[in-house]
């Protein structure tokens, strides 16, 4: 903001962008034209799947193909997939490391935002004011 506006008018100008914001979000159907129970379901859901899932790894079991050429072929390949994953895992491993640890961040952002959404949901439905 330019230093010549007063901080009254500032004061204006924030109070109108905040309730522009305001507006704006008011105006979007809540969690995509889904009631309550079937938003709510859906993240419980999403939690769910992102619980699975936020530990990444490098260990994940060699897959062979199906059929007897595939078991053969995979039986023979397997102990050189082995080896080149254990050789390459001090590579990986520390991206992973990252990963997980951003994964779990995220998470628990997550749950902290829920919880202040679900504590803004109750004091609005009580009709009480404040921060």
């Amino acid at each position: 903001m330019p230093a010549n506006h007063s901080p009254s008018e500032e004061a204006a100008e924030i109070a109108e962008a905040l309730a522009h914001v305001r507006d704006e979000v008011r105006s979007r159907p809540p969690s995509r034209g889904l009631t309550a129970e079937e938003a709510a379901a859906r993240r419980v859901s999403a939690r769910g799947q992102a619980e699975l899932h936020w530990a990444v790894t490098a260990e994940r079991p060699l897959l062979r193909s199906p059929g007897t050429a595939g078991r053969v072929r995979g039986a023979a390949v397997a102990p050189l997939k082995h080896v080149v994953r254990r050789l390459v895992r001090w590579y990986v491993e520390p991206a992973l490391d990252e990963q997980r640890r951003f994964n779990l961040a995220i998470l628990q952002l997550v749950d902290d935002l829920a919880e202040r959404a679900a504590l803004l949901e109750e004091r609005h439905d009580r009709g009480e004011r404040g921060t």
